[in-house]
């Protein structure tokens, strides 16, 4: 598990919250986030904000291996393989649905920016349940 492993894991229940700002992370390290599930360029690998937010759940739970080798297949396989893969990173599959589907709505040019209020929003959200 990554240096996050206390923070965000607990009994293995993943800390929503520190994986938000760990997805957050990596999308503002991109130099645009793309529509779900990702793409693989000149960059990297570059995902949405929803397959980001998985692999920071993969890395948290077993480790940042693990949630590259997701990122990877997410690309080749799709967003479907986003939302089934929530499950094994113990996240709510519904709530990474909606992600997948906010991120597509936004354009090329408003989505990095778009997500990333997103993100706030949801961690917002749900700290005060």
């Amino acid at each position: 598990m990554s240096s996050m492993s206390s923070q965000a894991c607990r009994s293995g229940v993943p800390d929503i919250s520190a994986l938000i700002a760990r997805a957050r992370g990596r999308l503002s390290a991109q130099r645009t986030v793309p529509l779900s599930p990702g793409t693989v360029d000149g960059d990297g690998v570059r995902l949405c904000a929803a397959a980001a937010l998985v692999a920071a759940a993969i890395a948290e739970k077993e480790d940042d291996g693990a949630a590259e080798q997701f990122a990877r297949q997410a690309v080749v396989e799709g967003s479907d393989y986003v939302v089934e893969s929530a499950r094994r990173a113990g996240l709510d599959q519904t709530m990474v649905a909606g992600v997948l589907v906010s991120n597509d709505r936004f354009s090329d040019a408003r989505r990095r920016d778009g997500m990333l209020e997103f993100l706030d929003g949801l961690a917002r959200q749900l700290a005060t349940r």
